[in-house]
């Protein structure tokens, strides 16, 4: 059978049949494309409207929690809440039952995603609502604490009130706002002389053996000390080392060296022999305390004024009672002393208090917290100058008496247990009192 050649217009329509079906397959084939790519956002869709549910759940949560919180709150709004929170619950739980058919959550996608938006911006408000009455119970609260601490204000101020009308107690803000700015001016002060600290103890430590090494090579004080049976009470300020056992030692010790501090203008030599002998006996932290707080300053008494028409401290204590103008009743009604030396004066009675009242006299208990005495490095201010208040009395030097209640009362171990008290215990480890506190 011969073979025929397809007629040319044969030809030109078989290729033109297959141009239409390759155009139609690339159409048929990009929509195939365009569907699986819908497909895949709605698939990636189908994924964040479950994260969506999912955080809905946690904001679920976090309301239930929120109620927990709100406990307190009234029973009716609470029953408010719970009763919305359970219609969000059972409409999350129709969304949850309607995701399990893939094809229908697809088809219905856009109506699903308005229903989400809605459920969100109930959500929203609701916890909009929770907020608003938190705050509003924040508000009630504060409103209460507000009337407490008013409450709390007009008995301290009626307290306050009645101090002053008892007199003398209208200067405790100032005697307590100078106090805060001389601790302040101590701590710059020590900054300032922790550098050369080192070097100093090293002196003072070659001083004191030095001065040791002395009394041990003289033979009177090596048979008086023989005798009596105490060794030379070293106290080193360390963590454990009571100031009080030390300062009791260091009375015995004194003692059995028969050396007289007894009040009086003539036993002031003895009063000086004990003053060296306890710096002598002081070592480490504690000679390092004495130099940088105590040696070579002056005694402020910051609620006597410098007004008190005598020349010195001992002729204040000599100052007798009566409401005359050279006596202590008479000084104090013309505000010649404040803070704690006036309330005493009160306490006692104008016509009663003496200058002993004030002034302390004993040695080995002196109590100069009603003078309000302080080491300071400012100028010495006679008893008599006569500026009046605030200007205040400063005498030369530190005696003996002064030094043993700033031991008492002042030093590095006795302020650090004080602030313990008040701020809790910190970490010192290994550390010395006197180097933590620094």
């Amino acid at each position: 059978m011969a073979f025929r050649r397809p007629h040319l217009r044969q030809r030109r329509t078989c290729e033109k049949y297959k141009a239409e079906l390759e155009d139609k397959n690339y159409h048929l084939h990009s929509e195939l494309q365009t569907e699986v790519d819908s497909n895949r956002q709605n698939e990636r869709r189908i994924r964040e409207l479950e994260q969506e549910y999912s955080q809905c759940e946690q904001k679920i949560q976090n309301l239930n929690r929120e109620i927990e919180r709100l406990e307190h709150a009234s029973e009716e709004e609470i029953a408010e809440l719970k009763f919305e929170i359970s219609n969000l619950k059972n409409q999350l739980y129709q969304a949850r039952k309607d995701d399990q058919d893939k094809e229908k959550y697809i088809f219905s996608l856009e109506a699903r995603t308005t229903a989400r938006d809605i459920l969100t911006d109930q959500i929203k408000r609701a916890t909009r609502q929770i907020r608003r009455k938190e705050n509003n119970l924040h508000q009630d609260l504060a409103r209460e604490q507000r009337r407490h601490y008013d409450a709390e204000a007009e008995r301290d101020n009626e307290i306050i009130r009645k101090q002053l009308a008892e007199g003398g107690i209208d200067t405790v803000v100032g005697d307590l706002e100078n106090e805060r700015n001389e601790k302040r001016r101590w701590l710059y002060e020590r900054y300032e002389k922790w550098k050369a600290k080192e070097k100093n103890s090293c002196q003072n430590i070659l001083n004191l053996q030095g001065q040791i090494l002395a009394l041990q090579n003289n033979p009177p004080n090596i048979q008086q000390i023989g005798m009596v049976g105490y060794r030379f009470p070293i106290y080193y300020g360390r963590p454990g080392e009571d100031p009080e056992d030390w300062l009791r030692d260091i009375q015995r010790f004194i003692i059995a060296s028969q050396i007289n501090v007894a009040p009086g203008a003539g036993q002031a030599p003895g009063r000086e022999e004990a003053f060296g002998l306890v710096v002598s006996c002081l070592a480490g932290d504690a000679l390092n305390w004495y130099n940088t707080r105590v040696k070579s300053k002056n005694w402020r008494c910051n609620n006597l004024s410098d007004n008190l028409g005598v020349a010195d401290l001992n002729a204040v204590q000599d100052l007798g009672a009566g409401n005359n103008a050279n006596q202590i009743g008479g000084l104090n009604t013309a505000g010649e002393f404040q803070g704690k030396a006036a309330a005493e004066i009160g306490r006692i009675g104008a016509g009663v208090a003496t200058g002993v009242d004030i002034i302390p006299n004993g040695t080995w208990d002196e109590d100069w917290s009603i003078a309000g005495g302080e080491p300071v490095d400012n100028a010495p201010v006679a008893s008599n100058t006569g500026g009046g208040l605030p200007a205040v009395t400063i005498a030369l030097g530190i005696k003996l008496g002064q030094l043993l209640y700033l031991f008492r009362t002042a030093y590095t171990t006795v302020e650090h247990l004080k602030q313990t008290a008040v701020f809790g215990q910190l970490m010192q480890g290994d550390m010395s009192v006197e180097q933590f506190s620094a």
